[in-house]
């Protein structure tokens, strides 16, 4: 599909027509919709298709040139250059636009309170909130982010994976991190290592000792913090690390944890406890359990992480560890407002407690649900 017949121009508009093409194609460019290389229609053939001056046309590819996202070559028509964040940024009017964004990595469970935790603290501004949702594509969030800078974002929040390289951070848009262990201040981050202490040890307290892990990819910097605390949790009871009960999953999901447990199961037919480090992923894993007509605890004991609503509704319910996606919301979008308000927080990192929720799923006994 071509483009440019999405262009729609307004010549009863205060804003000149010539600067209202050259934002539509700068969005354009900044979505990925023209790339590096493209040639722009000629000025003639464009001014024909919109029914506007070829000065028109002319001025906006000018403009275009002088804001770096074309090149003009007499004879050799109009190419697009690469989408220049950085300059994209410091280029724009810092008047404020009353928008912020949020980059989250999925429709995953735990972010739904985290984004009413943003909004809640947000209704006292008159604010448009952006939400991206990256797919953990680091090509796509680098897109979301073009597209936030075209837009003159007063703010961003990025959530989970830190998708921006060093010159992005430069730039001149507020950034606040959450759920990035390793990500520069401001942030929120999550005392993920004590989650994946915590929900081991109890399993190890129940007296098991082989506890297989099921897992993203350890690389991942908020998953790579649970995994230390479940070989913490080994380390402090003697217990050995075997790589052939551990399995890794591409995705935070229900169906991805019960593929990973049945072959699991399969491989390891004997073993009595299993650790998820997501709720999501545990949820699958007591499916696939039952599924071979075995009991969740009697046979297997399970345990999580995030005390998602859900959790709390499956049979039986599900132990975990409870970290407030909630808070981490509210804390990251005040540090925001901060931080657009002109006010610094740069070294600023909060780390939200985690805390056990022993349910059934574990093996304690019926209605023994506490904190600890």
């Amino acid at each position: 599909m071509n483009a440019f017949q999405h262009l729609r121009l307004d010549p009863k508009s205060n804003l000149p027509l010539a600067a209202q093409l050259s934002q539509q194609i700068t969005w354009m460019i900044a979505s990925g919709a023209i790339v590096e290389g493209d040639r722009l229609p000629p000025v003639r053939e464009l001014a024909k298709d919109l029914g506007i001056h070829m000065h028109t046309v002319r001025a906006a590819y000018q403009i275009l040139e002088t804001s770096g996202l074309v090149t003009i070559r007499q004879g050799r028509g109009t190419r697009v250059l690469s989408f220049d964040y950085l300059k994209q940024v410091q280029e724009t009017s810092k008047l404020p636009t009353f928008t912020f964004g949020v980059l989250i990595p999925g429709y995953n469970p735990f972010y739904t309170p985290f984004l009413r935790g943003i909004e809640e603290v947000a209704e006292a501004r008159p604010a448009l909130l952006f939400i991206g949702h990256t797919q953990n594509d680091s090509r796509r969030a680098r897109r979301y982010l073009d597209q936030m800078a075209a837009k003159n974002v007063d703010g961003l929040i990025i959530a989970s994976k830190r998708e921006v390289n060093g010159d992005r951070e430069s730039g001149h848009i507020p950034i606040v991190y959450a759920d990035i262990p390793d990500a520069p201040g401001p942030a929120v981050v999550l005392d993920s290592e004590a989650a994946g202490f915590k929900a081991t040890r109890h399993l190890i307290e129940h007296g098991h000792k082989r506890i297989g892990l099921i897992t993203c990819p350890i690389e991942w910097p908020n998953v790579r913090q649970v995994y230390t605390g479940y070989q913490q949790a080994l380390d402090s009871a003697g217990l050995a690390h075997e790589a052939e009960i551990m399995m890794t999953v591409p995705e935070f999901s229900i169906e991805a944890g019960y593929q990973a447990a049945v072959r699991l199961l399969e491989s390891a037919p004997q073993l009595k406890a299993i650790y998820a480090v997501n709720d999501l992923l545990a949820i699958g894993v007591m499916k696939a359990i039952q599924e071979r007509g075995l009991r969740v605890p009697e046979d297997v004991a399970v345990a999580g992480y995030n005390d998602i609503e859900m959790a709390a509704l499956v049979d039986p319910p599900l132990t975990t560890v409870a970290v407030s996606a909630y808070d981490m919301g509210v804390q990251a979008m005040k540090m925001l407002e901060r931080l657009m308000d002109g006010e610094s927080v740069e070294a600023e990192v909060l780390t939200l407690r985690a805390e056990l929720i022993v349910r059934r799923s574990c093996g304690c006994s019926e209605g023994r649900n506490y904190v600890s």
